[in-house]
């Protein structure tokens, strides 16, 4: 997943950078470029699912 500062559009790091930078270099905060949409079906499968199993799905949606 791609993150890019509030401040300037054209700036866009991976997840790992966002989080280990903080705020970008001109003091934007930073955001998901785009949010995964999860279905009804997707949903009430994970409530049958362990902590590490749901943890394991969340990232990569």
């Amino acid at each position: 997943m791609q993150y890019q500062s509030t401040r300037d559009k054209s700036i866009s790091v991976s997840s790992a950078d966002a989080i280990k930078t903080g705020l970008s270099a001109e003091g934007g905060l930073f955001v998901p470029e785009s949010f995964p949409s999860v279905n009804l079906d997707e949903i009430e499968d994970l409530a049958g699912k362990t902590y590490q199993e749901r943890a394991y799905f969340v990232p990569r949606r």
